[in-house]
């Protein structure tokens, strides 16, 4: 049985659903991730899983630190280049950002390659299920703020949030 949530942010309703134990899915209602959820396969139960992330939700809304709050989670992964890159983007600390090439270089590194396509990197970070906990919102172009499945305006919200100056001023 998997069973679903919901949160209201800043910037949207959110949808987090669950196997009973982990975390499973954490996207904004309106965006093409949350299209895919048949929210009548689901549930509407109030876990504990979904009560620790709301806590977590509510903490970093309010700019609260969640350096000892872990939420379980469980994405399955459709490759190790996936699951690579996302490890990446989950250790991006609060208040910082990276850029698409930094994450293929690093992972160019770890595979022993000469070169590591930007846009396959974007690619992955863009299959992230688990928005905000893992934070693809920290992830940016070299010369843009890049792309952001919860869209755009949220993206600029979220990097004004953290403080992180240059994106979120255009």
């Amino acid at each position: 049985m998997d069973f679903i949530s919901y949160y209201i942010s800043p910037i949207g309703k959110i949808i987090l659903t669950s196997d009973g134990k982990y975390l499973t899915r954490l996207v904004f209602s309106d965006s093409e991730d949350a299209d895919k959820i048949d929210q009548s396969n689901y549930e509407y139960k109030e876990l504990e899983i979904f009560n620790k992330t709301k806590t977590w939700l509510d903490n970093y809304f309010n700019h609260r630190s969640n350096d000892n709050v872990i939420i379980p989670y469980k994405l399955e992964y459709k490759s190790k280049f996936q699951k690579d890159v996302l490890d990446i983007v989950t250790a991006i600390p609060y208040g910082e950002v990276v850029t698409y090439g930094f994450i293929a270089n690093k992972i160019a590194n770890k595979y022993k390659i000469k070169r590591m396509s930007a846009q396959a990197v974007g690619h992955a970070v863009g299959s992230n299920l688990i928005c905000l906990i893992i934070p693809c919102h920290r992830v940016v172009a070299s010369t843009s703020i890049g792309g952001y499945g919860g869209g755009i305006p949220r993206k600029k919200y979220l990097l004004k949030l953290e403080h992180i100056k240059g994106y979120y001023e255009s």
